[in-house]
């Protein structure tokens, strides 16, 4: 098979799988990790969403607090954390509330059937 056999087969199913799983991916910040001070010394600090509650919090070593998004989006950061959304076959996102609870009910669900969960 030639190479341009493999890439037309890739894009055929490409498309299929585009056409029947979702169109556009959307990606949400969760959380945003940052270093403050020298590189062999300083802390870390960690801004990360509550997806049940939509809220951001701010932990660093014993501290949470809530911080407001803006906040998060423009603090100096080491590492940024997304989470990847696809569009449904509706046309809308699943957003992490109701992600969130499709989870609960499911670990409900085991825990009525008497399996035991972590939670």
């Amino acid at each position: 098979m030639g190479v341009d056999e493999k890439d037309e087969s890739y894009e055929e199913l490409h498309k299929k799988i585009s056409a029947e799983k979702c169109v556009e991916t959307m990606y949400s910040l969760v959380a945003n990790v940052s270093h403050m001070g020298k590189p062999e010394s300083g802390r870390y600090k960690i801004q990360v969403k509550h997806a049940a509650s939509d809220t951001f919090y701010e932990v660093e070593g014993l501290r949470v607090a809530e911080v407001i998004p803006q906040t998060v989006a423009v603090t100096e950061c080491y590492v940024l954390l997304y989470e990847r959304n696809d569009v449904q076959v509706d046309g809308s996102f699943q957003t992490s509330k109701e992600r969130s609870a499709r989870i609960e009910a499911a670990i409900e669900r085991l825990q009525a059937d008497g399996v035991q969960t972590g939670g």
